[in-house]
């Protein structure tokens, strides 16, 4: 073979090469995404049209003021503003949602609580703003909690603890 023929198989070999790597990575990528002027979120698909009703009524309290918000697919972000009565009432109303599961964390944010939401495990993430001149901290109340039903086996007798 000659070394003309050689480097015209090898430039043809590294070009399909090329085509094929571009052709891989380039995929196109699609989303549905947009910005929200009222709040809402998205929620799983067997979910009882009650229980994304009383979702729906949380996030549109009258006492919390909200800001603004965005969704990529399944995904919302949420941002109020309010006081610490305002955010207490929110947050009790939120745990109480039946299917739900919400977790809260303190940071310094932009606004006095943001809503991370995933839509697909019904997961509310509430961010508390540490800096925010409205939340009084020593003042919020952070819902009662409840671990999961014991075994129906499980022997009712109080125990000592010891």
């Amino acid at each position: 073979m000659s070394i003309f023929r050689f480097a015209l198989v090898r430039a043809a070999a590294f070009s399909a090469m090329g085509l094929c790597l571009l052709a891989l990575t380039s995929r196109e990528a699609t989303a549905l995404a947009g910005e929200l002027d009222t709040p809402g979120v998205a929620t799983p698909s067997g979910l009882p049209d009650a229980v994304r009703q009383q979702i729906q009524k949380v996030l549109k309290r009258e006492d919390c003021q909200f800001l603004d918000g965005f969704f990529v697919n399944w995904f919302t972000t949420l941002r109020y503003s309010g006081e610490t009565q305002a955010f207490n009432l929110f947050l009790d109303d939120l745990a109480k949602c039946p299917g739900v599961t919400v977790s809260v964390k303190i940071d310094n944010i932009d606004c006095d609580w943001r809503i991370h939401h995933d839509g697909q495990s019904n997961r509310f993430t509430v961010v508390l703003n540490i800096d925010s001149p409205k939340i009084e901290l020593t003042k919020v109340h952070f819902p009662e909690t409840h671990g999961p039903p014991l075994p129906k086996e499980a022997d009712d007798t109080p125990s000592s603890g010891n």
